[in-house]
C-alpha cells in the first residue's frame, strides 16, 4: 500500500514513453529539422547521502516542439531506502532566443510524498530556468506546501530541566515547508571539451511556522563522461540539519535509442540546442521537519547535578552548572530530592555519605525514564579505604552507579540504622572482602509494606572470582550476569522479594570453576555464636534464573531464629557444584511454612538438600508439593549428578505433584513424592 501511487507513476511514465511520442509526429516535418532531437526520454537515477538513499524514475515526453520550442511532461516517481516514496507530476516549457545561443524555461509541479514517519504531505511548485551560451546556467525553484503539519506521534515524555525533572504530554509534528532554491553554474573550461563538467553555487531558505527557518548554501559538480550519463556531487550546510554530502547520477535513455556509441561520439561540451531535454533540476524532495509542542508539564523531581566534566568555574547545580564532585552536590542535596551523577570525565574518588531522608542519588546508568538515563554508569570508587557509599538517612533510593573499590573490610555501600530504601541497577563489584552491601541495624520494612526493599541489582558484565553472600531484588527488568551481595545483620527482615534476576558466575568466565563458598541467594536467620533470637519471614524468590558457579543456588539457613512464609516459585536452578536448594535448621529454630513451586532443577550436584544438626530443631509445613492441600509442587527435578533429594534431618516432606525426569524416582526414607508427574509441568 505505502508504494501504490509510485508504482501507478511509474506505469503512466512508461506508457507516456510509448505512446506519446508516435501520436505527436505531425510536429515534426517532412524534412529532417535539429528538434528532431528533442525525443522522449526516460530517466533512472539514485541519490545517496543524509543517512538514506533514493531511487527515482524521471519520465520526459514531449508534447509540442517547434524549431525553437519545446513543451514537455515531466512525472518522477521517487521511492527511499527509509521507506518514503513521492510522486511528482510536472509540465515544462522551454525556448530558444538568440540564434540558439540561450533557452529560458519554466515549469510546474504538483508533489506528493508520503515520509518516512507515514504521513503525506502535498505541495505545489514552480521554476525558472536560463543557459546562456554553454557556458553559464541560472535556476532557481519555489516550494508551496497545500497541506499543513501533521501528528506523528503523542504521548508522556520526560526531560531535564535546568534544577527538576519533568514530566509532559509531548506531541510531535512533521510539517512540510515552504521555501525557495536557487544556483548559478559555469563550465569548466578545457576539461570540458572531453568531458563536460560544471560547477554550481548556491543556496536554500525554508520558512517554519513552529520551528526555526532553514537557511543553508550548496555547492555542486556535474559530470558527464557522456551526454546521456551525469554524475553529481553535492555539499549542503544549513542551520537545521548541518553539513551533508550527496552523491548521485542518472542516465537519461532517448526514446528511440540511437546506440551508445552515437553518444559516445558526441561527448564534450554541448550547446543549448543539444540540453533541451535535460532534466529539470530541482528537489527531489519535499522538505519537511519535525517539531514537538509540550503541554501538561508536571514536576516528578527537585533536582541537583553532578558532573566532574564541568571545568567552567561556575557551580551551582544546576543543569548547565552542575557541582563537578559528589561531596558538594550531596552536600547540596536537601530532604525529598533527587541528585543526578553524570558519568563524567573519570571516576568520582572518595568515600561519600547520603544524609537526607526521602532521597534519590540517580546515577546516568539507570534509565529511570524513557530516554532520561541508561548511557553509562559513573563511578564512585573508594581507592580501597573505607565504605565508598554510606546511607545514613531513612527511604534512600540508589540506583544507576557503579561502586568499587572499599577497603579492608568495608562495604561497597554501608547503611547504618536505616527504614526503608532501595537499592537497584547498580554495578557493585570489586570491593574488598567481598562486602558488597552491608546493612547495620534498623527495620528495613516496617508495618507490613509489601513491597521490594533492599537488594543490588547489578547490570553486566561484573567481575567477580568469589561470593560469600548474593542477595539482589529485582522488577521484572531483563538482567544478565547479575552477582550481588548484602551481609544482613538485623533482627527482622519482613516481606523481601528477589524477583527476575540471573545469577551466574561462569556465564562472564567460563574458566572460573565452581566457588565452594558462593551462594546466589543467602537468607540468615542468625549466628550460633550470638544465641540472639531473629526473624526473617515472607520472603519471595521467584523468577530468577541460577546457573553455572556457585555452591548452592538458594541457601535457607537457621539458627536461633525462626524463618517462615518462604516463597519459592518459578525460578531455574542448575549447575550448581552442591545444592540447587539447601534448607538448614543450626538447632533450637523453626522453619515453617516453605512452599516450593513451579520451578525447574537440573543438572545440580542435588536438587533439593535438608539437614538438621539436632538441639530441637522444628521443620513445620515445608512443603514442596502437597497434592491433598493443592498447594506446591510441579517443579521438574532432574538429571543431578548424585541425588534429586538429601534428607538428613529428622523431618518428614511431602514432595508430591513433581516431574522427576519421567519415571519413579529414589528418594530417601520421609520424603513423601507420590503421586507424582511423568510430563514435564515446565
Amino acid at each position: 500500500m505505502r508504494c501504490f501511487m509510485v508504482k501507478r507513476m511509474l506505469t503512466v511514465i512508461m506508457f507516456l514513453l510509448i505512446v506519446v511520442p508516435d501520436s505527436f509526429s505531425f510536429a515534426v516535418n517532412e524534412e529532417k529539422q535539429p528538434h528532431e532531437e528533442w525525443t522522449a526520454r526516460i530517466s533512472p537515477g539514485i541519490r545517496g547521502g543524509n543517512g538514506r538513499t533514493l531511487y527515482y524514475v524521471d519520465g520526459l515526453i514531449p508534447f509540442f516542439r517547434k524549431k525553437n520550442s519545446l513543451f514537455f511532461a515531466n512525472p518522477r516517481a521517487v521511492f527511499g531506502s527509509n521507506d518514503t516514496e513521492e510522486v511528482n507530476l510536472g509540465f515544462g516549457y522551454r525556448h530558444l532566443l538568440y540564434d540558439d545561443r540561450m533557452f529560458w524555461g519554466i515549469n510546474g509541479y504538483f508533489d506528493t510524498q508520503r515520509s518516512e514517519n507515514n504521513v503525506r504531505h502535498n505541495q505545489v511548485g514552480f521554476g525558472l530556468e536560463a543557459i546562456v551560451t554553454e557556458w553559464i546556467d541560472f535556476r532557481s525553484n519555489f516550494y508551496f506546501p497545500v497541506s499543513g503539519k501533521k501528528t506523528i506521534s503523542e504521548g508522556t515524555r520526560y526531560r531535564f530541566a535546568q534544577r527538576s525533572f519533568l514530566s509532559y504530554r509531548g506531541t510531535n509534528y512533521e510539517e512540510p515547508l515552504p521555501g525557495l532554491d536557487y544556483e548559478g553554474g559555469v563550465l569548466i573550461p578545457g576539461i570540458s571539451d572531453i568531458i563536460e563538467t560544471r560547477v554550481y553555487l548556491g543556496g536554500y531558505y525554508y520558512d517554519s511556522e513552529i520551528e526555526d527557518d532553514i537557511n543553508g548554501i550548496k555547492g555542486r559538480i556535474e559530470i558527464r563522461p557522456f551526454p546521456p550519463l551525469s554524475i553529481n556531487f553535492e555539499i549542503k550546510d544549513d542551520n537545521a540539519f548541518g553539513t551533508d554530502i550527496l552523491v548521485g547520477g542518472c542516465l537519461s535513455i532517448p526514446i528511440p535509442f540511437k546506440g551508445w556509441e552515437y553518444y559516445r561520439k558526441k561527448r564534450g561540451k554541448r550547446k543549448p540546442r543539444e540540453r533541451m531535454t535535460d532534466l529539470v533540476v530541482r528537489d527531489i524532495d519535499v522538505v519537511s521537519k519535525k517539531s514537538t509542542r509540550e503541554s501538561n508539564t508536571q514536576k516528578i523531581y527537585d533536582m541537583v547535578y553532578v558532573d566532574n566534566k564541568n571545568t567552567t568555574g561556575i557551580e551551582d547545580g544546576s543543569l548547565d552548572h552542575p557541582y563537578d564532585t559528589m561531596t558538594e552536590g550531596l552536600s547540596a542535596l536537601s530532604d525529598s530530592q533527587t541528585m543526578y551523577v553524570f558519568r563524567g570525565n573519570g571516576n568520582y574518588t572518595g568515600n561519600f555519605t547520603v544524609s537526607n531522608e526521602n532521597t534519590i542519588i540517580w546515577g546516568e546508568g539507570y534509565e529511570a525514564f524513557p530516554g532520561c538515563g541508561g548511557e553509562c554508569y559513573p563511578v564512585l570508587d573508594g581507592n580501597n579505604s573505607g565504605n565508598v557509599f554510606t546511607v545514613s538517612a531513612d527511604n534512600v533510593e540508589i540506583r544507576g552507579l557503579k561502586i568499587q573499590n572499599s577497603g579492608g573490610s568495608h562495604a561497597g555501600l554501608y547503611a547504618l540504622n536505616v527504614s526503608g530504601g532501595n537499592i537497584h541497577h547498580n554495578v557493585i563489584t570489586g570491593n574488598r572482602d567481598n562486602v558488597y552491601v552491608l546493612i547495620d541495624g534498623g527495620v528495613l520494612v516496617a508495618g507490613g509494606d509489601t513491597k521490594d526493599i533492599l537488594g543490588a541489582q547489578n547490570a553486566a558484565p561484573v567481575e567477580i572470582t568469589s561470593v560469600d553472600h548474593g542477595f539482589v531484588n529485582g522488577d521484572a527488568v531483563k538482567i544478565t550476569e547479575v552477582e550481588g551481595m548484602v551481609e544482613l545483620n538485623s533482627n527482622v527482615y519482613e516481606v523481601v522479594v528477589i524477583d527476575a534476576n540471573r545469577f551466574s558466575l561462569r556465564d562472564i568466565d567460563t574458566s572460573i570453576p565452581i566457588d565452594s563458598s558462593a551462594f546466589s541467594v543467602y537468607v540468615s536467620g542468625g549466628k550460633a555464636e550470638e544465641k540472639i533470637a531473629k526473624t526473617v519471614s515472607g520472603w519471595t524468590v521467584s523468577n530468577n534464573i541460577i546457573s553455572q558457579g556457585v555452591r548452592n543456588g538458594v541457601l535457607i539457613y537457621s539458627d536461633f531464629s525462626t524463618v517462615s512464609g518462604f516463597a519459592i516459585t518459578d525460578n531455574t536452578v542448575s549447575g550448581s557444584g552442591e545444592h540447587g536448594i539447601y534448607v538448614v535448621n543450626d538447632g533450637n529454630s523453626t522453619i515453617s511454612d516453605f512452599t516450593f513451586t513451579n520451578n525447574t532443577m537440573t543438572g545440580n550436584k542435588r536438587a533439593i538438600g535438608i539437614i538438621d544438626y539436632g538441639l530441637n530443631p522444628t521443620f513445620s509445613n515445608v512443603n514442596f508439593g502437597d497434592a491433598s492441600a493443592g498447594t506446591g509442587g510441579y517443579n521438574s527435578i532432574y538429571n543431578s549428578l548424585a541425588e534429586d533429594f538429601q534428607n538428613q534431618s529428622s523431618g518428614s516432606f511431602k514432595a508430591e505433584n513433581n516431574y522427576w525426569g519421567g519415571g519413579e524416582p529414589t528418594l530417601p526414607a520421609g520424603v513423601d513424592y507420590k503421586p507424582y508427574l511423568t510430563t514435564d509441568p515446565n
